[in-house]
């Protein structure tokens, strides 16, 4: 605005709101704003749109407006704020025709939490039109770093600055109240740790110029999918039984940033972080009770859906033990298997320590990712139960038996103890059952380390070539991960880096589209990548690529992996 009045423009802003759907109000106000925007110019003929007549006809008033608009020769801008506000259908055919008619000194600006709803294609098509949507709006990073430093003259660091980034998704009116609260508080470092809705200003602010607006039918499905970390239409339904609402979900992308589309697709959302921490203490106010119940609807979706990470996580939240217990005995070992490592430690921690201790399931479980994270000792321990339980039970399963084998062939691997590694590999590699492909791939991942100890590489590269012909399933996405490192260093110690860079970006690819990025899986092999292109002086790959190595250096890496991806 500021920008066009010092370019000389004439330019009104108009404010709309419910009481302008009252067509003699709407249009008594736009007679006001055409004699400031032409300075109520004597020589120009004002449009009265106020006559004795009950109802304003809209292609008469739309007449006198371009009339009056044209006749003053200079520049105008008119902008309409909470155009969304305005549900009149004969005061839409009015902007409807303006724009098509629209003088061509006038610019017309129109801001809205909703689409416009009028056909705007034709004005797209002849180029006529600007349309900035919630991306445009949206700050980035360099922006973020301009409104807290330049504006506000905040004195913060760059970790802060990009978790305040993070925090408000590039939401410039709730940055521009968190640098305000900033400024007041005492420790601004906690302040900015803790940021959330709950901050005073941030509270009233969505309560009195978002929610207070909104239809409360529309402010109550909000609340109850905000128990969903990401929504879609059908899980929508689901949780709501609302399933208008949820048919438009997307509209409520166009409403100031208060869901985000995640995908191209335009299939998953997600409620912005602030608005979803706001949601959920209302739902807390408003719907007490409500909350486990809603959780166990999401649960059940994401379970029919094959979504058992959801559905475990959602089943815990519910406090619905049963579930969560049969979700995690038959599919906790498939987040192992597909490298979603930290998301399951998450998820049993989480229960009661009388279902862990119950279920010999769960315990294998643990003991594997207590061994990928390099507890020897709790894995030692862990390793003694289980055997203790299996000896106990009169028929044990000769899968959870080769599991357990597995955990101690680990213990060998991670504790380099290679000599007793070898040993049970020797003694149970023909023992294992043929359905346990995975077991037998982690045998194999052993003897390829132990090889690359002994500089053995042509036996190495034969063990990550029978790991690698074990399949694509999502059973071996771990397991066949360590087997293309194993064969990368392999390559790489015979001067073969080319090879072996070829044959991990095919595994990549493969692994990338059938686990998902944030698969600790795929980026095991992201960071091996990362090494070879950092051995061949790219170093701009391999920085982009390095991100992942120091949670990896906590999570999967054993001590050969870690020599060879850590650059010195």
């Amino acid at each position: 605005f500021q920008a066009f009045v010092e370019a000389g423009w004439s330019a009104v802003w108009f404010n709309l709101d419910e009481h302008d759907n009252d067509e003699q109000v709407f249009f008594l106000y736009l007679q006001e704003a055409i004699k400031r925007l032409t300075n109520n110019n004597p020589t120009i003929d004002h449009p009265s749109f106020m006559s004795d007549a009950v109802d304003v006809d809209i292609n008469v008033a739309l007449l006198g407006f371009t009339r009056a608009i044209s006749s003053a020769h200079n520049n105008h801008v008119l902008f309409v704020d909470d155009f969304h506000l305005l549900h009149s259908r004969k005061l839409h055919e009015f902007f409807q025709n303006l724009f098509k008619h629209i003088p061509d000194n006038l610019k017309l600006v129109i801001g809205s939490r909703a689409p416009l709803p009028v056909p705007l294609s034709k004005l797209k098509t002849s180029r006529k039109l600007t349309l900035l949507d919630i991306d445009q709006l949206r700050f980035d990073r360099s922006e973020t770093n301009q409104l807290f430093l330049d504006t506000n003259k905040l004195e913060l660091s760059d970790t802060e600055l990009e978790l305040l980034h993070r925090r408000t998704s590039g939401w410039v009116a709730i940055m521009q109240l968190a640098a305000l609260s900033i400024k007041a508080a005492p420790d601004r470092t906690a302040f900015i740790k803790n940021f959330t809705s709950a901050v005073k200003p941030v509270s009233e602010f969505l309560s009195e110029e978002i929610f207070a607006m909104m239809p409360e039918e529309s402010a109550s499905f909000l609340m109850r999918i905000a128990v969903a970390d990401r929504v879609c239409p059908s899980l929508c339904a689901a949780i709501t039984k609302n399933d208008a609402l949820s048919s438009k979900l997307d509209t409520f992308c166009d409403a100031s940033l208060l869901v985000q589309s995640l995908d191209k697709e335009g299939y998953w959302f997600r409620i912005h972080p602030i608005v979803r921490d706001f949601l959920l203490r209302q739902l807390k106010v408003n719907y007490p009770g409500e909350k486990k119940l809603l959780h166990r609807r999401v649960a059940r979706w994401f379970e029919e859906q094959g979504l058992y990470a959801e559905a475990i996580d959602n089943a815990i939240s519910a406090d619905d033990e049963t579930l969560a217990l049969e979700l995690l005995e038959e599919r906790g070992m498939r987040l192992i298997d597909t490298g979603y490592l930290s998301l399951l430690f998450a998820q049993i921690r989480r229960l009661p320590d009388h279902i862990l201790r119950n279920s010999l399931n769960l315990l294998i479980q643990l003991a594997w990712l207590e061994v990928l994270n390099s507890r020897i000792g709790q894995t030692r321990r862990l390793l003694d139960e289980i055997k203790k339980i299996l000896r106990s039970q009169k028929q044990s399963s000769d899968i959870q038996w080769a599991q357990a084998i597995e955990i101690e062939v680990g213990i060998s691997a991670f504790s380099e103890d290679f000599d007793g590694g070898i040993k049970l590999v020797s003694d149970w590699m023909s023992r294992i059952p043929a359905e346990a492909k995975r077991v037998s791939g982690s045998l194999r991942c052993l003897e390829g380390f132990v090889s690359l100890n002994a500089f053995d590489y042509d036996r190495a590269l034969e063990a990550s070539r029978r790991i690698l012909e074990l399949g694509y399933n999502l059973e071996m996405g771990l397991t066949r991960s360590y087997g293309a490192c194993i064969q990368s260093m392999a390559y790489y110690h015979r001067g073969l880096m080319k090879q072996g860079m070829v044959g991990l970006k095919t595994h990549l690819t493969k692994i990338h589209q059938r686990l998902g990025e944030s698969s600790q899986a795929v980026r095991m092999v992201e960071s091996m990548l990362a090494a070879n292109h950092y051995q061949q002086g790219n170093l701009e790959n391999a920085r982009h690529l390095f991100r992942y190595v120091e949670e990896l250096h906590h999570i999967l890496a054993s001590p050969d992996h870690v020599l060879v991806v850590v650059p010195v």
